[in-house]
């Protein structure tokens, strides 16, 4: 498997398959990955194995064992399981706010494009002898180079993309009743009731109810 193929196996995984495992896991119970489902894990966690998993001996290592690239695959899964938790769990369900959302994901967007734009703008091979040709036809350093874009692109559309979701949510939560959805923190208080000074302007002054009763004949007209 040349690079630029194994970028985008990790960014399926990253953006498709682990939000999905996430939402169907925490359908059984959110709390069930206890400590491990927090941003103080999931972000370090993500973070310093998206950086790994490019690392030239790994990357060596891993083209010349298909046992060891499997494995660094389902590792990358079980981080990107506990990066996506904290930001896909409920708030009614222990979840952080939507503020916080956008903050985590913000900050998780920094370092994992770092691997990218080595990649991408390296005018050498990083990895020399770990593939003699690139996906398609490409020469390796293509190779390389285009798998470094996929890897900034994508791990920014996925991160600031969603960023911009939690964001129009919040502000469509602030100008109506929120729905029904996986950031709901409960229903609302119900409104309080009308003061009774406020109520009293509603009923009819004096002289409306005489020129009423004027009207009706009940009372003689003034003369």
């Amino acid at each position: 498997m040349t690079l630029l193929l194994r970028v985008v196996v990790e960014m399926l995984i990253l953006g498709g398959l682990a939000p999905l495992l996430v939402l169907a896991l925490g359908r059984g119970g959110w709390h069930r990955a206890g400590p491990l489902g927090t941003p103080a894990i999931g972000l370090p966690a993500l973070t310093g194995t998206l950086i790994a998993v490019q690392s030239p001996p790994v990357v060596l290592a891993a083209t010349r064992s298909w046992t060891l690239s499997t494995l660094t695959l389902a590792a990358f899964l079980f981080v990107a399981l506990l990066f996506w938790w904290p930001v896909l769990r409920p708030q009614s369900q222990g979840g952080i706010s939507p503020i916080a959302r956008i903050g985590y994901l913000l900050i998780a967007g920094v370092p994992v494009t770092i691997p990218g734009v080595i990649l991408a703008f390296s005018r050498h091979l990083l990895y020399p002898g770990a593939q003699p040709t690139g996906a398609f036809g490409l020469t390796p350093l293509a190779d390389q180079q285009l798998a470094g874009l996929v890897l900034f692109g994508t791990t920014k559309a996925i991160l600031v993309g969603l960023t911009f979701v939690i964001l129009w949510r919040l502000l469509a939560g602030a100008e109506g009743p929120p729905e029904d959805g996986w950031d709901e923190a409960g229903a609302l208080p119900p409104p309080l009731p009308a003061p009774a000074w406020y109520r009293r302007l509603e009923e009819h002054l004096p002289s409306e109810t005489l020129d009423r009763r004027v009207a009706s004949g009940r009372v003689p007209s003034p003369r």
